[in-house]
């Protein structure tokens, strides 16, 4: 985890008052349809108001002072919804005259969490980025996503908001290693050192980057080479904010807050349970007492074509079936000594191998007692009394969004 200075570039979860922005894009939205939908509340604050103007304001690319077309005045700003062309959600430079100002209320706290289609194929990038990085369209989207990350700290330093703003930036899971084009383009990334990527539980699928700011909080420059979990963050966020956790159930993540000042030199978590689906796939532990990182592997991914890093065969590795390998022992790795995962130990190798493995099965099976099952939101009996949860396409085979607007039904929110 690497902890940067006042003045980084590359990173953002949190802020102050989001409430009058633009959020982010659906990643579920195609950039190139001839329409998008956003709610109304961020249209109504983009109204032609000189009083709440603001020198900036961003929308995950560029500016969005520079990118929203002026509002229709014949649009209801109560609606529930109202439609916007899509060349407005691109990242594209736009005339200077359409120039809307957007202001927002820097007084309140709040909660922003900011997701991109950035880095995740398939690729895109606006005129300014396609073709200018030397990594082909994964790092001109990479490089345009790190600029607009720029643009949120640069709103954060211009209102003064950055001494009293927690800042967040990670990934939910490793280079997806299989995602190579037919040009041997590859679109997924790279793990550097690390074994496997997204979909797997070896490091390089669970291993991220995470990059926070807080100037005046976190001290700048330190590196905490410590497990930590994006399950953290809520507890985090919760005991920054005072608001006491539900004691109504198991809370698996952990303040962050101790490690990130220095108070602590351990992480909190001295198990981590990695999951394949619903299944437990591998159990971490760094004892309390030793610089050691035993990881134990119940299965692993067949990696095909045979010696290779992924699952190209399938494009993405599966966790059940003929498609991974079971072991018995586990599998065991040391992290501190082999990071790539490349030899596992064996009694031979380790003194101590039995009782490793023995004492990561009893927090394995400590950690099961502690799971409930939760009931199937999408089973057949609850789609079938539940019309809110089917898709209301013409088509069962389907999965498409639905025109509220054109069905004459409101949504919501």
């Amino acid at each position: 985890m690497q902890l940067w200075g006042p003045r980084v570039k590359t990173v953002f979860c949190g802020g102050k008052r989001a409430a009058n922005r633009l959020p982010p894009v659906d990643p579920g939205l195609d950039p190139d349809r001839s329409q998008q939908i956003l709610p109304s509340p961020h249209l109504r604050c983009a109204r032609e108001d000189p009083s709440q103007r603001v020198k900036t304001v961003f929308c995950g690319g560029k500016r969005a002072a520079n990118r929203l077309p002026p509002v229709d005045p014949g649009l209801d700003p109560d609606r529930s919804q109202q439609i916007l062309p899509s060349p407005h959600l691109r990242c594209a430079r736009e005339d200077p005259s359409q120039a809307q100002e957007i202001g927002f209320n820097a007084e309140r706290p709040f909660l922003l969490v900011l997701s991109y289609l950035h880095v995740h194929t398939a690729h895109f990038s606006s005129p300014d980025f396609a073709g200018h990085s030397q990594h082909g369209a994964y790092g001109d989207a990479a490089e345009e996503m790190d600029w607009s990350l720029g643009q949120v700290l640069d709103v954060l330093d211009d209102t003064k908001l950055a001494n009293n703003t927690f800042v967040y930036f990670s990934s939910d899971h490793g280079a997806h290693v299989e995602e190579v084009t037919t040009k041997g383009e590859h679109h997924g990334g790279s793990n550097g050192i690390y074994k496997g990527g997204k979909a797997n539980n070896w490091e390089g699928g669970i291993r991220v980057p995470g990059i926070l700011r807080w100037p005046g909080v976190i001290p700048a420059g330190q590196e905490v080479h410590e497990p930590t979990s994006n399950m953290d963050i809520f507890p985090t966020v919760a005991k920054l904010a005072g608001s006491p956790l539900p004691d109504d159930r198991i809370i698996d993540g952990r303040d962050l807050m101790p490690l990130l000042q220095g108070q602590s030199p351990r992480s909190e978590h001295e198990f981590l349970f990695h999951y394949c689906n619903s299944y437990l796939n591998a159990v971490r532990w760094h004892p309390r007492d030793s610089t050691s990182i035993w990881k134990a592997f119940y299965f692993t991914p067949k990696f095909t074509p045979q010696g290779s890093n992924g699952c190209f065969s399938t494009h993405v590795c599966f966790c059940h079936g003929h498609f991974v390998t079971r072991h018995r022992p586990p599998l065991l790795f040391d992290l501190s000594r082999d990071p790539r995962e490349r030899t596992p130990l064996t009694p031979e190798t380790e003194p101590r191998f039995h009782d490793i493995l023995r004492a990561m099965q009893e927090a394995a099976d400590g950690h099961r007692a502690t799971l409930t099952a939760a009931p199937d939101q999408l089973s057949v009996g609850n789609l079938l009394w539940k019309p809110w949860l089917q898709l209301c396409c013409s088509s069962p085979r389907l999965a498409c969004r639905c025109d509220k607007e054109a069905q004459g039904t409101r949504v919501a929110h």
